[in-house]
């Protein structure tokens, strides 16, 4: 039992050594983060690399003529102070896709990866861990490549991990 498990290496670590695990948490992103890390070591990497290839591939189906954010039903005003319209379109882009797979097993996985990128290419400055906008805003900003760069990233972890992962006792 960890009570406190964070991102949830603890519950990792005791998966890939055969135990059961339990793990809690209050924060939001670190009970998804510790969700995504404890499944990724029951996948299989085949089907993984062909899923990720093909969500890879669906990404190129943005158009920049269309506005993703219509959809969007909460504060506009607000992720805009944040990030500019081009940025935004193309993150709420790859937003509805990931949203496409949520009965997925890897849509919390692809949901991290997403949220690595936010502060990347909003408006706060990157030498700031307290909340501070940049003194001069992104415009624009590659979201697709930057994006993708992470998600390969990480999947080639998990696979390398699957790899060499012990066996259960």
């Amino acid at each position: 039992l960890d009570p406190f498990c964070g991102s949830g290496t603890s519950l990792f670590e005791a998966n890939a050594l055969g135990f059961d695990a339990i793990g809690i948490d209050l924060h939001p992103l670190a009970v998804k983060i510790a969700d995504a890390k404890t499944k990724s070591h029951t996948w299989d990497n085949k089907e993984l690399k062909k899923f990720i290839g093909e969500f890879i591939e669906s990404i190129k189906e943005y158009n920049p003529k269309i506005d993703y954010s219509k959809e969007y039903v909460g504060d506009i005003d607000y992720l805009k102070s944040w990030f500019s319209v081009k940025i935004l379109n193309r993150l709420f882009f790859v937003y509805y896709k990931i949203l496409q797979t949520k009965t997925s097993s890897y849509y919390q996985f692809l949901e991290i990866i997403f949220s690595s990128i936010l502060r990347e290419c909003s408006h706060q400055d990157p030498k700031q861990l307290r909340i501070y906008k940049r003194k001069k805003f992104l415009e624009d900003y590659d979201v697709f490549s930057i994006f993708i760069t992470n998600l390969i990233k990480e999947t080639n972890k998990v696979i390398a991990y699957n790899c060499v992962k012990p066996s259960k006792k």
